[in-house]
């Protein structure tokens, strides 16, 4: 990224100028990065719930390894947006993550005959707290 900053300004050497916008720059390709990821999940044509479900999973009680279950999404959806939804009504939407047509945001873990699920990319985590507050707000 810093060399792209020294290619993009004509410079020979990278100093501390370009590696700080090269910091910068790569911070706006992860956003967007992330952006699209999350486009793509919740990607609909009608009002939906995956939005809130998406982002829940950043709240959700999770173990060391990261993973959650749906039912801890159910009490993040409670907690975050202040919705009572039932287990069956985020189990698709989960599902629907952790598919190829919606990005694969989800990775799903089996627990026992239980679905678990994870984030494929960690840093998701807090991208999708930071689009909550936007959801909260009504942005």
């Amino acid at each position: 990224s810093s060399a792209d900053a020294c290619f993009r300004y004509d410079r020979s050497h990278i100093d501390r100028e370009a590696f700080q916008l090269g910091c910068t720059l790569a911070a706006q390709d992860a956003h967007e990065t992330y952006r699209e990821a999350y486009s793509k999940a919740t990607a609909t044509n009608q009002p939906s719930r995956y939005p809130r479900v998406l982002c829940a999973c950043a709240y959700a009680r999770h173990d060391e390894d990261g993973v959650f279950r749906a039912t801890d999404v159910r009490d993040a959806m409670r907690t975050v947006f202040n919705e009572d939804v039932s287990v069956p009504s985020v189990v698709p939407a989960l599902g629907a993550f952790a598919s190829e047509e919606r990005g694969q945001v989800l990775r799903k873990v089996q627990v026992g005959k239980r679905n678990h699920y994870t984030f494929s990319d960690p840093m998701m985590r807090p991208f999708l707290r930071i689009k909550s507050q936007e959801l909260l707000l009504g942005a």
